[in-house]
């Protein structure tokens, strides 16, 4: 099987084969390293808020439960 044959095909037709493209690969690369980038320049700005975990790799709703167990833990010794 050659991996670049449509599936059910025949091989032998040079219309049923698929296109490589490097380029969509370079673009990946580049998407990803302007994404690292822009979200750095955000996070030295305090974008977006320490406080958020929707969207953000890595946090997450047990963070989240995690922060408010605290709030309320710290609420209760300042009001008791």
């Amino acid at each position: 099987n050659n991996p670049h044959n449509k599936p059910g095909k025949d091989p032998t037709d040079p219309r049923n084969r698929r296109p490589i493209s490097l380029i969509s690969i370079l673009a990946k690369v580049y998407d990803a390293y302007t994404l690292s980038e822009f979200q750095e320049a955000l996070h030295q700005i305090g974008i977006p808020d320490p406080r958020q975990a929707g969207f953000r790799q890595g946090h997450g709703t047990i963070h989240q439960i995690g922060t408010i167990i605290q709030d309320l833990t710290r609420t209760q010794r300042t009001t008791h």
